[in-house]
């Protein structure tokens, strides 16, 4: 998602490291089920202030839309050239 929102002007940065994932706790007891694990490989965090307006807004919402789209079409070309050299 980085790769399509940064060029927009949108800043934005990986999840922050689940917690018994950081050096510092590596010796502590954790109980997890992969929700953190999950979440920190494919979520991210828009850097977004209380300045931000409804348009901002709208903004980040639409270039996130278009991201959600270009990889779905994405996919799709990589399926059909896929299907069409083993036809």
């Amino acid at each position: 998602m980085c790769v399509f929102l940064d060029p927009k002007g949108i800043d934005d940065r990986p999840l922050w490291k689940p917690m018994h994932k950081q050096s510092v706790y590596k010796n502590n007891s954790s109980y997890t089920n992969g929700v953190s694990e999950s979440l920190f490989k494919r979520g991210v965090c828009l850097l977004y202030g209380p300045m931000g307006t409804e348009e901002d807004v709208q903004y980040i919402v639409q270039c996130i839309k278009d991201a959600v789209v270009c990889v779905v079409l994405a996919k799709v070309v990589i399926i059909e050239t896929y299907m069409v050299a083993h036809i």
